[in-house]
C-alpha cells in the first residue's frame, strides 16, 4: 500500500533554496575574508611594517576564516552557533590589536598600526550585521564599540592625550563619531532587508493560500487551470502529447449522509494523498471542486493515460477508507488534440467522465476514443 504521509511528493520549497543560496554566499565571504586577511599580512611582511603579533595572529585568522567555512558546510544544524563564533573571533582580533596598540606599548604610537586597524572596524560590524540577525548584531557592535571607546574616552578624559599625542583627542573623538554612523546605517540596512524578506515570504504565503486547496492540500482550481494553460502550450511549442484526467469519487454524498459530512472531509484527504502517491514527478494532480480531481498530464499518450487511469481506480477501490466503507472512483481521461483549448479538453474529459458514471461507476473511459487494445473501455473496467 503507497505511503499516505503526504499529498504530493517532498519538493525542493522556495525557502530552502533561499536558505542555500545564503548559506552558500556566507561561506565565500569567509573564503573571501580568509584570501583577505592572507594578502594584508604577506603585503606588511614584505614591507616590514607588520607587528609581532600579527605574525602569527594573520595566518591563524585566515586559517580559523576557512575552517568557519567548512565548518558551515558540514554542520549545518550548528549554522547560528557558527556564524556567532565567525563574527566575534573576527571582531575580538580587531578591539585587542587596538587596546595592545593604545595601551600596552610605550610611546610614540604607531600611527600606521593602529590606522590600518581602525580603518578594518566597519568590516568588524558589517561581518555583524551580514552573518547575524539584526538585533544581535546591533548588541555585538555596540560591545565592540564599548570595548574600544570607554577605556579610551576614560583614559583621555582624566589624563588627556598623554603619549598618543595632542591631536589624538580630537581624532578618537572623529573616530567615534564614524563607528557610531556605521553601526546606525548598517543597523537600518540591516532593518529594511528585514522587512523587505517579512514581504517576501508574506507574498509567497499568499500565493500558496491562493493556489492551494485547503481541505487536501493539494493545487486548487485556480493552480490547476494554470497549470493545464501551461501544459497546453508546451504541448503547442513542442509538438508532445498531453493527457488530462477528470476524476470524480462515486456516490459520495452516500459518504456524507451516512458517516457524516467530516468523513467525507477525510475521504477526500485519503483520497488525494493516495493518487499523489501513484503519480509521476511530471504528473500534476490537484482538487478541481467538491469530490472532484483534476490529474494532468504532460509528456503522455492516451494509452498511457489509460494505464495510468486504472491503475489509480484500482488503487482507490482496494483502499481501507477510515471510514469502513469501499469508495470507487470513475474517471474520464481526454487527450489533448490539435486545436484544443483548455475548455474543449476538459469538456470531453467530463463527457467521458459522465460515461463512466452512465455506465454503472467505477470505471475508466476515454473520450471520443477506444482503448490502444481495440477494445472498448468497457471491457477494461470492473463492474
Amino acid at each position: 500500500m503507497p505511503s499516505l504521509s503526504r499529498p504530493n511528493r517532498p519538493r525542493p520549497s522556495a525557502d530552502d533554496g533561499a536558505e542555500s543560496a545564503e548559506a552558500r554566499g556566507l561561506r565565500w565571504l569567509l573564503v573571501i575574508g580568509a584570501v583577505l586577511i592572507a594578502l594584508v599580512c604577506a603585503i606588511e611582511w614584505a614591507q616590514g611594517v607588520i607587528n609581532a603579533w600579527d605574525r602569527w595572529l594573520q595566518p591563524a585568522m585566515s586559517v580559523l576564516q576557512l575552517a568557519y567555512a567548512a565548518a558551515l558546510a558540514r554542520w549545518p544544524q550548528h549554522t547560528p552557533r557558527l556564524r556567532l563564533a565567525a563574527v566575534v573571533t573576527f571582531n575580538s582580533y580587531l578591539v585587542a590589536t587596538v587596546l595592545l596598540l593604545l595601551f600596552a606599548f610605550p610611546p610614540p604610537l604607531n600611527q600606521y598600526q593602529f590606522l590600518s586597524t581602525v580603518y578594518w572596524l566597519p568590516l568588524g560590524y558589517g561581518t555583524a550585521f551580514v552573518f547575524l540577525r539584526p538585533r544581535v548584531a546591533l548588541a555585538v557592535s555596540a560591545v565592540i564599540f564599548a570595548l574600544l571607546f570607554v577605556p579610551l574616552g576614560l583614559v583621555l578624559a582624566s589624563r588627556g592625550a598623554a603619549h598618543w599625542g595632542p591631536d589624538f583627542g580630537s581624532l578618537a573623538a572623529v573616530l567615534a563619531v564614524a563607528q557610531v554612523a556605521y553601526i546606525v546605517l548598517l543597523a537600518a540596512i540591516a532593518t529594511i532587508r528585514a522587512g523587505y524578506h517579512r514581504a517576501e515570504e508574506r507574498a509567497r504565503l499568499m500565493q500558496t493560500l491562493a493556489t492551494t486547496d485547503p481541505l487536501t492540500e493539494l493545487p486548487n482550481r485556480r493552480a490547476m487551470g494554470e497549470r493545464l494553460h501551461a501544459a497546453l502550450a508546451a504541448a503547442r511549442r513542442h509538438a508532445e502529447p498531453v493527457t488530462v484526467a477528470l476524476i470524480d469519487v462515486d456516490h459520495f454524498k452516500r459518504i456524507n449522509d451516512g458517516h457524516g459530512h467530516a468523513a467525507g472531509d477525510r475521504v477526500l484527504v485519503q483520497l488525494g494523498r493516495l493518487l499523489a502517491a501513484d503519480l509521476r514527478a511530471s504528473d500534476q494532480l490537484g482538487r478541481w471542486g467538491g469530490e472532484e480531481f483534476l490529474l494532468v498530464c504532460g509528456h503522455t499518450r492516451s494509452s498511457a493515460g489509460i494505464e495510468l487511469a486504472e491503475r489509480l481506480r484500482n488503487s482507490v477501490a482496494a483502499f481501507a477508507f477510515g471510514h469502513g466503507a469501499r469508495v470507487t472512483v470513475s474517471i474520464g481521461v481526454a487527450q489533448v488534440e490539435s486545436g484544443d483549448d483548455a475548455d474543449a479538453v476538459l469538456a470531453r474529459a467530463d463527457a467521458a467522465l459522465y460515461r463512466a458514471k452512465d455506465a454503472g461507476r467505477n470505471r475508466v473511459e476515454l473520450a471520443n476514443a477506444r482503448a490502444s487494445t481495440g477494445q472498448p473501455l468497457e471491457a477494461s473496467a470492473l463492474p
